[in-house]
C-alpha cells in the first residue's frame, strides 16, 4: 500500500522540519515547503 502524501507548508523552516519528521516516523510520504510561490 502507497503511504498518504502530506505537503508541509510553512515560512519557517524549523516547524516543516519538526512536523515533517514526526509524520516520516508514522508512516506518512512528506514534501516540505517554505514559501507558496509555485
Amino acid at each position: 500500500m502507497t503511504p498518504t502524501h502530506i505537503a508541509v507548508l510553512d515560512d519557517e523552516v524549523d516547524i516543516t522540519q519538526l512536523l515533517g519528521n514526526y509524520l516520516k516516523t508514522h508512516g506518512f510520504r512528506v514534501s516540505q515547503l517554505h514559501c507558496g510561490r509555485a
